[in-house]
């Protein structure tokens, strides 16, 4: 968009006040402003009295700022540094000072100039809508669905165009393709496991322990104050992958006693008691190795600590569903045969 599409800052000030008062729980943040004292040329006046434009800005530039050696930044303000004999604002600087027209006479600045003062934004964001003022909104407890649709009801009487993104849509998106990953992965699962027991129903007590270790999980961190979240959610296929490989080898050793010549009942016994050690120290030293991120302070172990919870919490239901559930649930599923 142009530079003229730009709304006026007294405007998008004031729609973010009447939102303000429109919904009290949220907390919203103002573009960042500037103020400048802007020196405007006058075309007329100059050609009047045979001014060159480049001389003009020449001097302008050279009484203004000829001797700002820097900037000082003290949070959202910009101070200029400047070396002078003695203090002088740019009104002065126009009073006082003259520039030599084409004619070899000099003209005072402030016959050909006017000062006035500028409230703007301090930047403008150009992205493919056009330029975007950023304003941040954050929600305080409010249905973000219903949300959107105030404010885009409040901007649309207005006549603003608004768009929306951050956090919350970020993370809703990232939510989406965990499902949809997690939901491929386990399609991917059940045709390998039903390749490798050459059966269709066995996969089905595997598969039947990932909702339980993922409750697990997520009661866990529930307990703990935690959120669900990338990390969080990490740690849950990182845990149902080690869980359910206990559980298939587990069934597969059942399968090979009963093809040895074992009853049901037997095989059951003695497919646990030979995977019962293999199980309890998969689960202990990956449990043991999640703890010191639990306790940690720095910044490392909080980013890892959603990822800790949910894999602790799920390792522990997932031992005693692998050591008690998957055997039950083999022995009526397969008693029939």
């Amino acid at each position: 968009q142009s530079r003229d599409e730009v709304p006026n800052i007294k405007k998008v000030n004031s729609f973010i006040d009447q939102l303000g008062e429109d919904i009290p729980s949220l907390n919203l943040s103002k573009p960042s402003s500037i103020e400048r004292i802007l020196v405007q040329l006058q075309p007329e006046k100059i050609n009047l009295y045979n001014v060159s434009q480049a001389n003009l800005i020449a001097c302008l530039e050279k009484n203004i700022s000829k001797s700002n050696v820097s900037i000082l930044r003290t949070g959202s303000r910009y101070v200029p540094i400047v070396l002078t004999e003695k203090e002088q604002s740019i009104l002065d600087i126009i009073n006082t000072n003259t520039v030599v027209n084409r004619d070899g006479m000099n003209i005072p600045l402030s016959a050909i100039c006017t000062i006035a003062d500028d409230y703007d934004f301090k930047t403008i964001t150009g992205r493919k809508e056009g330029a975007v003022i950023p304003v941040n909104i954050y929600n305080t407890g409010n249905d973000v669905p219903s949300l959107i649709k105030k404010i885009k009801k409040k901007a649309a009487e207005m006549k603003f165009n608004v768009y929306f993104g951050g956090d919350y849509f970020s993370g809703n998106q990232t939510l989406w393709e965990m499902m949809m990953i997690l939901g491929i992965a386990i399609l991917m699962l059940y045709f390998i496991l039903a390749a490798q027991f050459e059966s269709l129903k066995l996969p089905f007590i595997v598969l039947l322990e990932i909702p339980i270790d993922v409750a697990g999980a997520l009661l866990v961190l529930y307990l703990c104050g935690g959120t669900l979240n990338l990390m969080a959610m990490i740690g849950m296929i990182v845990m149902c992958g080690i869980i359910i490989n206990d559980s298939i080898l587990k069934i597969d050793t059942i399968n090979k006693l009963r093809e040895e010549g074992y009853e049901l009942t037997a095989a059951i016994h003695e497919g646990g008691h030979r995977r019962f050690k293999p199980i309890l120290m998969t689960s202990l030293t990956t449990i043991f190795a999640m703890l010191p991120f639990l306790w940690g302070n720095d910044i490392g172990s909080q980013l890892q600590s959603p990822l800790a919870i949910s894999m602790v919490g799920g390792m522990f239901l997932g031992t005693l569903v692998s050591l008690f559930f998957i055997p039950i649930c083999y022995y009526y599923l397969v008693r029939n045969k």
